[in-house]
């Protein structure tokens, strides 16, 4: 092999390193380059690091809500800000059962913040709408930014619960009903006495009092009449329980610390019993504002049975109607602003409503019959009350001022008895 050669070889293979040398300088500016913008924005690999970039969270709670047609659900959801972020979130719900509305609030465009911003949803149901299982999203964007949180709505029947002897147990048991009647179902088999049942407001349990252990004492059963739970486990008399409306207590009648009845509160799972009226009168058939700050009651304090109301503690008791004949029965309207009761003012007891001041006081039945035990409808448009127009006692439902009174249970004459009826 020549010089020549040797020449043209060492060229070739100098202009090869040039080149190789170029390749690898570009590479090492990209590769500095790259491994700067991580240093400046995070890395983003599963390598760790953390992104820097503005964003936000969206949580919620609770995962899912019960409502009864006609009545409302609330969901409640927090905006979290990350790393600056500092948009308006604009909020939107999708999957909504057909005829249920929405509404935030707030507002539905939030600024989130680095502590959380909350904002409520609440979703309304009609009387129409279907019974289901609702997946609902809700969804949140912003700054270039959309988040979702989902959750479930789940939308009952409205439900009549009463007790009635019309039954095979020789005793009362508790029944469910639709409120055109159909659906009767039996809760309870046995042959004691079980009255009184009372919804909790999330539809899924039935507080009731039973003389199942011995003497009448306060019980829970799931809606369906499972699991039945003893609450209050004394030689006493405790009856009438009525659950508060935010699901946390249960008011009742109690006759254990002498023999006067007074009204008591307690936990919805039996603890912390409290009693609320002292005085030697007879205080009794309690029942829950809406906001669960008041509760109005019955006594017979003044001389004859009168309608009283009191703060939730039992403070700033005050009579709020005035006749020489019996008020009794008193049940709360659910937008607050009426009360209605049983009277015998005009001769038999019948169904009369009256502001919350006791102003006001309209009869809404006439008959020659015993109307009472009324309840109102959740939506507050109806009322449910016993009547014995027909010889017993039946179940019957009528519009908020009287009209369209209706015989749900049509017992037999001389045979069965459906009392204390309460409507979820």
């Amino acid at each position: 092999m020549n010089n020549r050669h040797y020449n043209e070889v060492g060229n070739d293979l100098a202009q090869r390193l040039r080149v190789a040398g170029n390749r690898f300088r570009r590479i090492a500016s990209v590769t500095l380059v790259a491994m700067m913008l991580m240093l400046v924005f995070g890395c983003g690999g599963g390598g760790g690091g953390s992104s820097t970039v503005a964003s936000f969270t969206m949580s919620g709670t609770p995962t899912n809500r019960r409502a009864i047609q006609g009545q409302s659900a609330a969901f409640v959801t927090t905006l979290t800000a990350q790393n600056g972020f500092s948009s308006f979130v604009s909020l939107s719900v999708s999957g909504l059962p057909s005829s249920a509305t929405f509404a935030f609030s707030p507002a539905s465009s939030v600024i989130p913040t680095t502590a959380g911003v909350t904002n409520t949803l609440t979703v309304t149901t009609s009387g129409t709408t279907p019974v289901g299982t609702y997946n609902l999203t809700l969804s949140g964007t912003g700054g270039g930014v959309t988040k979702q949180f989902s959750f479930q709505l789940v939308v009952t029947d409205t439900m009549i619960t009463f007790a009635s002897n019309n039954g095979a147990s020789g005793g009362n048991d508790i029944f469910v009903m639709k409120p055109d009647a159909t659906g009767r179902t039996r809760l309870i088999l046995n042959s004691f006495a079980d009255n009184e049942p009372s919804w909790s407001p999330d539809h899924t349990k039935i507080a009731f009092s039973s003389n199942r252990d011995g003497n009448f004492q306060i019980y829970t059963m799931n809606a369906n009449g499972e699991f039945p739970v003893r609450l209050t486990n004394n030689s006493a008399l405790e009856v009438e329980p009525a659950w508060s409306p935010d699901g946390t207590k249960i008011a009742f009648r109690s006759n254990r610390d002498g023999v006067s009845n007074e009204i008591y509160v307690m936990n919805a799972d039996g603890t912390n019993q409290k009693r609320l009226t002292n005085n030697s009168a007879t205080d009794d058939e309690p029942a829950w504002s809406p906001d669960s700050t008041k509760i109005v009651f019955r006594s017979d304090r003044d001389g004859n049975s009168q309608i009283y109301t009191m703060n939730a503690d039992g403070i700033a008791q005050t009579r709020i109607s005035n006749n020489g004949s019996r008020d009794l029965q008193p049940k709360w309207s659910p937008d607050g602003t009426k009360i209605v009761f049983s009277s015998n003012r005009s001769g038999t007891f019948q169904v009369f409503v009256m502001n919350v001041d006791g102003s006001a006081q309209t009869r809404i039945t006439n008959t020659s019959s015993f109307d009472n035990s009324p309840a109102w409808s959740p939506d507050g448009t109806k009322i449910v009350f016993v009547s014995d127009r027909g010889g017993d006692p039946d179940i019957f439902t009528m519009n908020a001022d009287g009209s369209s009174q209706t015989n749900l249970t049509h017992n037999i004459l001389g045979t069965f008895a459906d009392l204390d009826p309460s409507w979820n």
